[in-house]
């Protein structure tokens, strides 16, 4: 019996310490529960200002896209101005060079006009010359070639060699093969004897 008792003692104990452990883990969890919501209610306000502080930069933003573009637009006035001044000023001194040697060019143009007049009017003194030279010699050269030119006379023989060449010429294209070879065959003996 002691043994039960005990039994019942110790099993009392047991249930007692499990429900005063139950106990404390309910406290905690409350405590837990009233922390959580404590951190919920922060969170709330600082998820609220930051939404607060979106909306205020959100306000600044168009402020500052403003700005941005103002400063923008007049920095790009300024070196547009710069770039404008820098190339009339180096527009201008190209000019300036242009014409100078323009000028410059120009006079040795003229010098060189007034050269090739002069030349010119030299040259044509001698063309007018070299014509009428040129002229005279061609009249003479053209009389020389229609004047008659004294033919020799042929001798008989030469008269009667040039008929028969002549009458052989006309006779050629008519002769048989064999009439041919045996003329060529004559006239080598005749230049051979000769």
């Amino acid at each position: 019996m002691t043994d039960i008792v005990m039994l019942k003692n110790s099993t009392e104990d047991q249930v007692k310490d499990v429900i005063r452990q139950l106990l404390d883990l309910y406290e905690r969890q409350l405590q837990d529960r009233h922390i959580l919501i404590q951190e919920k209610e922060a969170l709330g306000n600082l998820t609220q200002l930051l939404i607060n502080q979106t909306r205020e930069i959100g306000q600044y933003e168009a402020g500052i896209r403003k700005r941005i573009q103002d400063c923008i637009k007049e920095s790009a006035d300024n070196q547009m101005k710069q770039i404008a001044d820098s190339v009339v000023d180096k527009t201008s001194q190209i000019i300036e060079n242009s014409h100078v040697k323009m000028a410059q060019i120009c006079q040795s143009m003229e010098a060189m006009l007034t050269d090739f007049r002069t030349e010119k009017k030299q040259s044509s003194w001698k063309i007018m010359a070299a014509v009428i030279i040129g002229s005279i010699l061609s009249s003479l050269f053209s009389a020389w070639l229609m004047l008659p030119k004294p033919i020799l006379p042929l001798t008989d023989d030469q008269i009667n060699y040039l008929q028969t060449g002549q009458t052989l010429m006309q006779m050629w294209p008519k002769l048989t093969k064999k009439e041919k070879d045996r003329l060529k065959a004559v006239s080598n003996e005749v230049l051979q004897a000769k």
